[in-house]
């Protein structure tokens, strides 16, 4: 990493460390894949046909978040222009604070040696307000296992909460 991409992370932990009144330690590049009453659960707009929202998943001393930053490309700009919609809003997800929450391997079935498509991805779970369990996959830009190694340790950090009682 350059000297000007360390300087543009560092200003990145600090800004989003003033955001969550916390102090960022790490970053992992996610995708949430959901349904839409999921992604409404927790408070998140997905606006992909495929039901894809891609963000930070951001480890800070105190908690775990989800953020998505504001951003379209040049043909998403033309086309929510033409049709007079809303730029994309920054969204942040307090993962830390959902009833339940639980983070487990995805599953793996024979034919993913073919398709590679289960080493990279968890499963996340959780009970909404009313008691139903909803899930997500959640796609990583890394191996899955490190993912859920930080995550364990992430919540072995935050007090009153056991690693047990989030990872299967």
């Amino acid at each position: 990493m350059s000297h000007d991409e360390q300087k543009v992370r560092q200003q990145f932990f600090d800004e989003f460390g003033k955001k969550v009144n916390d102090t960022v330690h790490s970053l992992e590049m996610i995708c949430i894949q959901a349904d839409k009453e999921t992604f409404a659960d927790l408070k998140l707009t997905c606006t992909s046909l495929s039901g894809e929202l891609w963000g930070l998943l951001v480890f800070c001393e105190k908690g775990l978040y989800f953020y998505v930053h504001p951003y379209e490309s040049m043909m998403t700009v033309m086309l929510r222009q033409a049709a007079h919609g809303d730029p994309p809003k920054e969204q942040l997800l307090t993962l830390h604070t959902i009833p339940e929450l639980r983070f487990t391997v995805y599953p793996r079935r024979w034919y993913d040696i073919l398709l590679g498509s289960a080493r990279d991805r968890l499963v996340m779970s959780y009970k909404d307000a009313g008691g139903r369990t909803r899930c997500a996959d959640i796609q990583c830009q890394g191996k899955a296992e490190s993912v859920l190694d930080k995550i364990n340790c992430q919540f072995v950090n935050i007090q009153g909460l056991d690693a047990t009682s989030v990872i299967h």
